[in-house]
Parts: structure tokens; sequence; C-alpha cells
């Protein structure tokens, strides 16, 4: 199940990610402004092409190349890829968030049982 997230402004283009955690259209420049999954606010990228992308275009948007979409993922090779649809479930995260409390627990009430 994905979590549910509404689009806050409308202004006729959709600004959620396909995996609903990130609504940009609450971004002071919504139509500039890029997600990209599992990167460095340091990282190189020059590798993908995006860095050149931003030079060379005048006046860049989310919507003007297919290959940079507002929402992308970066692999080990410092390349991009649209971000997809993803398997989510609050079940998921909530379960390993869960086994992790637990053996926290588990060790907390075997310090004190010592």
């Amino acid at each position: 199940m994905l979590p549910s997230i509404k689009q806050r402004v409308n202004d006729g283009h959709n600004h959620i990610s396909p995996d609903r955690i990130i609504n940009a259209s609450t971004a002071a420049l919504p139509e500039q402004t890029w997600f990209i999954k599992n990167a460095f606010h340091q990282m190189e990228t020059s590798y993908s092409g995006l860095y050149e992308y931003f030079l060379r275009a005048d006046n860049p948007n989310v919507f003007d190349n297919a290959k940079y979409p507002q929402y992308l993922k970066m692999d080990e090779l410092y390349k991009f890829s649209p971000l997809e649809k993803e398997q989510f479930t609050v079940d998921s995260v909530f379960s390993g968030l869960f086994e992790k409390l637990l053996s926290v627990w588990r060790n907390l009430l075997k310090l004190f049982s010592d």
C-alpha cells in the first residue's frame, strides 16, 4: 500500500514522486527542482550528463528532457535513471522498525537483569 499524499498546489503538472514520498508542489520552484534518490550532495554529476544539461539548457525545467525527469535515482556507477513506482508497504517499513526496537528492548532487559 502506497502512502496517501496529495498535491497541495495544483499548477497543471504532477509533482508527486512515483514512490509517493515527495510532494514537490510545495517547493519554491517546483518546475526547477530535481530530486535524486541515493545521491550525495557532493557527488560527481558529469558521469550522467546532468551537469552539462543544466549548463547547456536555456532555463531548464523538469519537463524539458525525458532523460532527466523531476524524480531520478542514482546507481552505483553514478548513472541516473527515472525513479519508477517502487514497492512500498507501510507494513514492511514498520516491521523492520519493530524488529530493531524489539532488539534494543531485549538488550536493555538483559542489561538490567544481569
